[in-house]
């Protein structure tokens, strides 16, 4: 029965993280930054996060 509920919650999940991933990129396309700026954005974003799951970013 745990199943039965488990699996649209997953479903639903998967769906949002990919919808999330999705506008980033659209909003990552249309942004009025240059390119170079956007990369640097995206980077001490990227090394934020990494620093606080405590991982080595590549």
């Amino acid at each position: 029965m745990e199943e039965e509920l488990l699996t649209p919650a997953r479903r639903y999940l998967k769906g949002f993280r990919q919808g999330l991933v999705l506008g980033l990129a659209l909003a990552l396309l249309l942004t009025p930054w240059k390119g170079g700026s956007v990369r640097g954005r995206v980077a001490a974003i990227r090394g934020r996060v990494c620093r606080r799951r405590g991982r080595r970013c590549r």
